[in-house]
């Protein structure tokens, strides 16, 4: 379809359905999770219940339960958004949980401020309007509705308010009741939401109404884009005819001009400079293509700034703000005294304040000047411009090529060594491309392993798992015999134990836990126990009274190795110490010793001289002593002259650092005066000795303060002598003396303690495996019989051990465990029973385990290799049949690695050599050519040139060819591009002073701008319609504006606002995010790649169908509808003559 005329398209209508689908597209913004609490992005509103709808509202600061959105309000006044009254919904998050949502009926912006315990809700700009996750309700439930819900909006508005008034009855209520008599659904969802929220199934119980961020991401922008469309529909309504730019998306005719020269600012290459050209010419509609680095940012830039330098207003839009960030850094390169670009998005990154400050202050400050300047700029950008020519009609001069001849035959074998290298790249994506059309997307070389071997191996998998299911099939009969045999080895063995064969619940009290196993196992460790000569245990110990020092035999062990640990360390420790102590107290002598000689040499008890000045003048007073008398010492140039300067020098620096009565007594620094204080400053040179020897030792006073210090504290722990002040080997030898006696003592204290403890200990542990024997198999009908029969005497005897655990009871429990009681033949059948039932469980679960037919067979179908296309079904592949798709598949597959393999194996290296025999022969003779030249720059890069370039490498044949001619293009090329970078800057800075000369004499520009200031400041960065006027005045100085297509509050809704709009990245923005900021434009110029991915869409074409029918536009839909339409298609669309008349930005297309 194509658009005939402007005024054939419904605009009404088509401006009507793509505000429904960015509503639409926005809807999860407000499905509110709830969670444990209130959570960053809302909050409930307690105990609020709004008397009206119009506002404002007040409520205790309490009510506002989210503690983020508490903190943002007590900051200062904070947007959001109210909503209410609210129902629910689940949604599945990641196909596991279920999630409940709370969502808003209705919903408003507001201003929320604190006013101290109270908290003021002020409606902000734009009505109520009904929550997009509404209307998706109603679709999902066919609800057919007389008119449109939001048209009906205002109606059921007043109609709840009123009935609320009349009755008394909150808005809650009267809302659900007034909705419910247009959709009754959603009338049953709000009241399910008050009267039947799922409290027990949910971790929080939100209030019917909310109050959310209106900072929560990208989904929050789409309601600038509704507030757009909201403007536009209404201004549509006012003013049908005057529809602004979206005439230009019908083929509304445009006054195409010559076209205007391109000021050269930014370099560009002919395609570029053709695009702006175009661009300035005054098409209606001017559509740019080219793949990534071809050059679209430098077109921008430049369509920008010709456009600053023309006063022609101009609007760069995007969905990418990367995109608009690369753009404004660097137009802010070219000028940093005030912003030629005025950004409009949302903040921080907007700048309309700052920039429309700079631009005051700036056009101020010219306003004040008397001389706006000269021409010196026109004259040099001149004579630059004429030398620019010469070079250029020298470099695009015929000039006989003295090398043309001698590198001809080097180009041809370098075009044949091409051309077989080429060949071996085609024939390789032949294969390539074969290989893609069967859906393998593997690299070649990794086919095999990746695709074929996969697929081969999960073919002789059918034969595997038929070999399984036989095996499975015979194990199971295996089982079945021993399962059968287990079951009569268990019956008979409680036939032995006189208990009838059991019904189907003996494995229930058989293996029932505690069971056999503990009995066995208690009986069992009471006989071990018993064949012990616990008697000795039970008799007293010699006890002595230093074995009160310790608690238990533990606590005495413990106790003895740390004393023996700490008696072999003190001895070494002692010596070491001693040995450190020494070092230091020799090093501390020397020092005072020093200290005293030169306090006594310099008379003053402080002085701090640097220890390389002292040792600098020592040297050369040495030096100056050991020279013979010379006759010519007294002049300058001698040795004795340059000592004596370098030791005064040196004098100068530490002349402060000794006492004036020092420098008195040497009196004046000849030779007399030097040799009397050469002896002070070999002391103060000792004393610095002595004081570096002293601090080197500061690491070894610290080493024997810390090792002292652990010593004392593992002494004082073992409650011993403690250690001196001054620490000596003998001192601690003697610790060392009296520890290892002590650590004797302990070792007998834990034998004494060991035994007292196990004569405490023993009646308890016979308790205690009298107590299992009696639990194990409580209630087994075996063990009943036991107990009342042979094993009666020892429970009798285990009694009495509870009650006295003596010598003789011990001794009766004995003679029974040891005797006749635990070899009594019911206690064997019951073990033969017991394990018999185990082996049985056991047989039956591994019967369990035994994978059926069907499981082997969906474990095959599991190993699908990833290779194999998706599109081929594996249903009846296990038959094994050949024919079938999967092996067909396979048999293409394993035919390509062999053509592979004859291409890797033979082919490729017969081309490879063919290109290396041609490569290497190029190389030789362009050596030749070389060796022809004379001595010169030339023949230089030549010889260079084929020594050092590989035998496949590409030629730089354009680089042979200029190296051939008399001239060298290469460096008048480069001269050019240095005068173009001249000229781009002599270009800006002359259309900066035409700008500033043109603004500076319109005192109304300079006042709209500080109006426009005023009045954004005022909205928070939004335009109203009063400041429409100083907008319009304003873009006079300030003509270029950038904003993100989803966030224009700062624009004003006005037809034709600007005469230039520009769409970057246009294939990533859908023509429901722009059609707001083309109704603001005269023309349209979109840039894009055509290769490039489009956005990705949120809503579906069968969306699209439904809104297209219900607003009347299906026949629109194609060119002017959201799904797989981006800007870039719908311009191409209105184009003449469609792809033909796109502006290609690739060299020669």
């Amino acid at each position: 379809m194509t658009l005939s005329g402007a005024h054939a398209v419904p605009w009404h209508a088509v401006v009507q359905f793509h505000r429904e689908m960015s509503r639409r597209a926005g809807g999860a913004f407000f499905a509110l999770p709830v969670t444990a609490s209130a959570t960053e992005r809302w909050s409930s509103l307690t105990g609020f219940e709004p008397g009206q709808l119009a506002g404002p509202w007040e409520l205790d600061f309490e009510a506002l339960e989210s503690a983020h959105l508490q903190r943002e309000v007590r900051a200062g006044p904070s947007e959001a958004f109210i909503g209410g009254p609210c129902w629910f919904r689940w949604r599945s998050e990641d196909n596991q949980r279920r999630c409940l949502d709370w969502i808003p009926l209705i919903y408003r912006e507001v201003t929320v401020e604190n006013r101290g315990d109270r908290l003021r809700i002020v409606p902000a700009q734009g009505d109520w309007e009904v929550c997009p996750l509404v209307f998706q309700f109603l679709e999902q439930r066919n609800v057919q509705m007389l008119a449109p819900l939001d048209e009906m909006l205002p109606d059921l508005l007043s109609r709840a308010e009123s009935k609320a008034a009349e009755d008394g009855h909150g808005l809650t209520r009267t809302l659900a009741d007034a909705f419910r008599l247009v959709a009754p659904e959603l009338g049953e969802a709000l009241v399910k939401a008050r009267d039947g929220f799922p409290a027990d199934r949910a971790e929080y119980v939100p209030s019917p109404w909310v109050l959310f961020s209106a900072a929560a991401g990208p989904l929050a922008m789409t309601q600038h884009v509704l507030r757009d469309y909201a403007q536009l529909e209404r201004h549509l309504v006012d003013s049908p005819h005057h529809i602004g730019g979206l005439g230009l998306l019908g083929n509304a005719p445009g006054a195409v001009q010559e076209a205007r020269e391109v000021a050269p600012i930014v370099p560009l290459n002919d395609s570029q400079r053709s695009a702006v050209e175009a661009t300035l010419s005054g098409r209606p509609v001017t559509v740019v293509g080219g793949p990534p680095g071809c050059g679209k940012s430098e077109v921008v830039l430049s369509i920008l700034l010709n456009a600053w330098a023309n006063s022609t207003s101009v609007l760069l839009a995007s969905s990418n703000n990367q995109a608009l960030d690369v753009v404004c850094q660097r137009l802010r390169s070219l000028e940093s005294a005030f912003e030629i670009a005025v950004r409009a998005d949302e903040q921080p990154i907007n700048n309309i304040d700052e920039a429309l400050t700079r631009a005051i202050d700036l056009i101020t400050a010219r306003r004040s000047e008397t001389h706006y300047g000269g021409s010196l700029s026109a004259r040099k950008h001149g004579q630059l411009f004429k030398k620019k020519q010469r070079l250029r009609e020298m470099l695009d001069s015929q000039v006989p090529q003295r090398l043309s001849q001698a590198i001809q035959a080097a180009l041809e074998s370098h075009a044949a060594q091409r051309q077989a290298l080429s060949a071996l790249k085609s024939q390789r994506e032949e294969l390539v491309g074969k290989l893609r059309s069967l859906g393998v997307e593997d690299a070649p070389d990794a086919f095999g392993e990746r695709v074929v071997d996969p697929l081969r191996k999960w073919h002789n998998g059918v034969n595997t798992t038929n070999r399984l299911i036989k095996d499975d099939a015979q194990r199971d009969a295996t089982l079945q015999n021993e399962l059968s045999t287990a079951l009569a080895d268990r019956d008979s063995a409680l036939v032995g134990c006189q208990i009838e064969t059991p019904s189907d619940d003996a494995s229930s009290w058989l293996l029932a836990k505690p069971g056999f196993e503990s009995f066995e196992q208690a009986l069992v460790a009471l006989s071990d126990k018993l064949k012990e000569p616990i008697e000795d245990e039970l008799t007293d110990a010699a006890w002595e009274e230093a074995y009160d020092d310790w608690s238990s035999s533990e606590a005495a062990a413990d106790w003895e190795r740390k004393a023996r640990e700490m008696t072999a360390l003190l001895r070494p420790a002692g010596i070491a110490l001693k040995e450190k102590a020494e070092e230091v107290r020799a090093a501390r002598e020397a020092l005072d010793s020093a200290q005293r000689t030169v306090q006594e040499a310099t008379k003053s008890s402080s002085f701090d001289v640097r220890r390389e000045d002292l040792d600098e003048w020592a040297a050369c007073y040495a030096e100056l002593c050991a020279l013979p008398r010379a006759k010519l010492a007294f002049l300058p140039q001698s040795r004795s002259a340059e000592l004596v300067r370098q030791l005064e020098k040196v004098e100068g620096r530490f002349r402060v650092s000794f006492p004036v009565h020092l420098w008195t007594s040497i009196g004046a620094l000849n030779e007399t005066g030097r040799s009397r204080l050469s002896p002070v400053i070999e002391r103060a040179r000792e004393w610095n000795s002595a004081r570096e020897d002293w601090d080197r030792l500061s690491t070894v006073r610290d080493e024997i303060e810390a090792e002292t210090d652990a010593l004392r504290r593992r002494l004082d722990a073992l409650g011993t002598q403690s250690l001196a002040a001054e620490v000596t080997p003998a001192a601690c030898a003697a610790i060392a003396s009296k520890l290892s006696e002590k650590a004797s003592v302990a070792a007998s204290a834990a034998a004494a303690w060991s035994k007292r403890e196990t004569r405490e200990r023993l009646p308890g542990e016979l308790a205690d495996l009298a107590t299992q024997i009696r639990a194990a198999g409580a209630g087994v009908p075996i063990k009943e019989r036991w107990m009342h029969g042979a094993g009666a005497p020892l429970i009798a005897a285990l009694d009495s051990v509870a009650s006295n655990p003596g010598v003789e009871t011990i001794t009766a429990v004995r003679s029974e465990v040891l005797g006749p009681a635990a070899a009594d033949p019911i206690l064997e059948n019951w073990r033969r029973a017991y394990q018999a039932e185990h082996e049985r469980v056991a047989i039956a679960e591994e019967m369990e385990r035994i994978p059926s037919r069907a499981a082997r067979l969906s474990h095959w179908k599991s190993r699908r290799p990833a290779s194999l296309p998706a599109a081929l079904e594996v249903a009846d592949a296990f038959d094994g049949n050949d024919s079938h798709p999967v092996w067909a598949f396979l048999q293409k597959c394993e035919a390509w690695g062999q053509r592979w393999a004859t291409y890797r194996d033979e082919d490729a290296p017969a081309l490879e050599r063919t290109a290396n025999t041609e490569g290497a022969g190029a190389i030789q003779r362009i050596g030749e050519a070389a060796q022809a030249l004379p001595n010169s720059k030339e023949r230089t890069w030549l010889e260079a040139f084929a020594s050092g370039s590989a035998v496949n490498e590409p030629w730089p044949v354009d680089k042979l060819t200029e190296l051939a001619a008399l001239w060298r293009p290469d460096r008048l090329q480069a001269a050019i591009e240095r005068i173009d970078t001249q000229l781009e800057r002599i270009t800006f800075e002359t259309a900066r002073e035409q700008w500033l000369e043109r603004v500076a004499r319109d005192l109304e520009v300079l006042r709209s701008l500080d109006a426009l200031r005023d009045h954004y400041k005022r909205n928070r960065q939004c335009i109203e319609e009063d400041g429409y006027a100083h907008f319009r005045q304003a873009l006079k100085a300030q003509p270029v504006w950038v904003t993100d297509a989803m966030s224009a509050p700062s624009i004003p809704m006005q037809p034709g606002l600007f005469d230039l709009l520009v769409i970057d990245q246009a294939t990533q923005c859908t023509l429901t995010n722009m059609l707001p900021l083309i109704f603001r434009a005269k023309r349209l110029v979109v840039i894009g790649d055509p290769e490039q991915s489009p956005s990705m869409e949120s809503l579906g074409v069968e969306t699209e169908r439904t809104l297209a029918a219900q607003f009347g536009i299906e026949e629109w839909a194609e060119l002017l509808g959201h799904v797989g339409n981006d800007v870039y298609k719908t311009a191409v669309g209105v184009l003449p003559r469609r792809q033909a008349d796109v502006i290609s930005l690739v060299e020669g297309k």
